[in-house]
Order: C-alpha cells, then sequence, then structure tokens
C-alpha cells in the first residue's frame, strides 16, 4: 500500500474537522502550529493550510458579517450540479469526479461561493457565520456542504453538517481492514485527537466498495462549555480520483443522523 492510500483518510478526516468549525468552537486542545504530514497526497497541503486557518479562526469573536463574500482568485471549480428533486431532497452531480448522489430532504446544500452560497448568506446569523468559516476552502477540493436545518439539528452552537471532499488523483480504496487501521493510525497526536469508534470495509446494494470510519471528538464552545462531535466518514473510488462523505453531528442526534447518511449512500452512482 502507498502512502497515498495510507493516508488518505487521515487526511481527510482531518480536513473535515476543521471544514465545518465554525466560529465560537474550537478544539479542546489546540495546538501552537498546525501540524504537517510528510505525503505527496494533495490533501496534505490544504490540511496544513486548513489547520491553521482554523486556528485563527477560532481565535477571534465571531464575526457580525456586513459584506457579501467574494470570489477565491483562481480556484474555478470544475463542472457540478445541484438539482431539486419533488421530494424534496437534492440530486449533487460531480461531472468532473464522475459520480452523483441524492442528498436528504431537510438539508441546504452550498458550493463554496457558487449562486446557492451566496442565497444562503441571506439567511440567519448561524448560518452567515457557517458560510464565513468556508468561504475560503479551495472548490476544486471541498466539492460541496450540506447543513441539516431540520428543527432542533443546531446545538450548542454546533450545525449538523456534511462536506464532500474530492482528491483527483487520488485512489485511495483500501483493500483490507489492517490498510483502514493503517490509515487511522496516522491521526494519532492531531487535536483535537480523535476517538476511533469502528472502522468498516463494506458495498452498496449497488456494488460501490466503501471504506467508513466512525469517530468522536471534543469541541469547546463559546460558552467554554466541552461538546462531543460525532463522525462518520465514507471513501470510495469515482470516475476519476477518490471522494470522501463526512457527516458530523452531535451526541443527541447521532443515531437518527448516521442512519440518515447511511440511506443516502444508497444513493451514490458512480459514472461509467
Amino acid at each position: 500500500m502507498n502512502n497515498r492510500k495510507t493516508f488518505f483518510i487521515a487526511l481527510t478526516f482531518l480536513a473535515t474537522i476543521v471544514a465545518c468549525a465554525i466560529p465560537g468552537l474550537q478544539p479542546a486542545s489546540v495546538p501552537a502550529s498546525a501540524p504537517t504530514t510528510d505525503t505527496s497526497s494533495i490533501l496534505s497541503t490544504m490540511v496544513a493550510e486548513t489547520v491553521s486557518a482554523a486556528i485563527t479562526l477560532t481565535e477571534q469573536a465571531v464575526p457580525t458579517p456586513t459584506l457579501a463574500p467574494t470570489s477565491t482568485p483562481g480556484a474555478a471549480a470544475p463542472e457540478r450540479t445541484l438539482t431539486p428533486l419533488e421530494d424534496g431532497s437534492t440530486l449533487f452531480v460531480d461531472e468532473r469526479a464522475g459520480y452523483e448522489v441524492t442528498v436528504p430532504v431537510g438539508w441546504l446544500t452550498v458550493g463554496v461561493n457558487k449562486q446557492e452560497f451566496l442565497d444562503a448568506f441571506t439567511l440567519t446569523p448561524d448560518i452567515q457565520n457557517y458560510l464565513l468559516s468556508i468561504q475560503n476552502k479551495d472548490p476544486n477540493i471541498f466539492r460541496l456542504f450540506a447543513l441539516d436545518m431540520q428543527d432542533g439539528h443546531f446545538q450548542n452552537g454546533f450545525f449538523t453538517n456534511m462536506n464532500f471532499i474530492w482528491d483527483e488523483q487520488g485512489d485511495a480504496l483500501l483493500k483490507n481492514d489492517d490498510g483502514l487501521k493503517a490509515g487511522i493510525a496516522q491521526l494519532a497526536g492531531t487535536a483535537p485527537e480523535p476517538e476511533i469508534l469502528s472502522t468498516t470495509l463494506s458495498t452498496t446494494s449497488s456494488g460501490i466498495p466503501l471504506s467508513m470510519v466512525e469517530t468522536k471528538y471534543t469541541m469547546r464552545n463559546s460558552s467554554n462549555v466541552d461538546i462531543i462531535i460525532f463522525q462518520k466518514q465514507v471513501a470510495f473510488n469515482a470516475k476519476t480520483g477518490t471522494v470522501a462523505i463526512t457527516v458530523s453531528t452531535v451526541e443527541g442526534l447521532k443515531d437518527s443522523v448516521f442512519a440518515t447518511f447511511d440511506a443516502m449512500l444508497e444513493t451514490i452512482k458512480v459514472n461509467p
């Protein structure tokens, strides 16, 4: 197994931790400097940059949004589409990666600095703050963010959320459980360091192999109260490169959110 396969889940997991950080939330223990990883993966640079950005962000007071987000220079995203369906769900098609998935009813889907991102910026201050925290992410890697807008699913300053990360050069599908655990072992020493709850290799009903990891870690909200965040992440090979989809939620919502996430995974289709 090469370094790219070994590090992929560790890197994308760390990236999703900092991607879901919003002003007023911070890791229970923040490192003095962003950790570095000795790997050639495109995500290694992203991790260092996003960890550094997250540390800076969480040291600041909650901003009062006064300006609409602006486009990130040089970050034009490859083609992808969002199509509302009759039942209220949303079909996300990433034409460059070569896959599609149906995001469940009740979730707000946004791509960084796309039209739906700007539209969502006119909503509540909590949503504005979340969008401010992701507006500088590279849309060529961070392909989609989704917020759970159902009543009661914003708790203790934390949005239940999903994000979709694409490594265009990746081929990270791990062939056995030992390989999966080897990749997860790279998370040791990160901040916050997650507790690994389970690692699983599975296949969707349509035959798409998945590498799945469940973890939990502790964040501290703006009231200096620790909250426990649960995450489930899957990685799979798309037509081009590798995709990691991660859902993050709080303890009281874990069972229902994870069940919804698992049902969503059954809608994944990899284009021929």
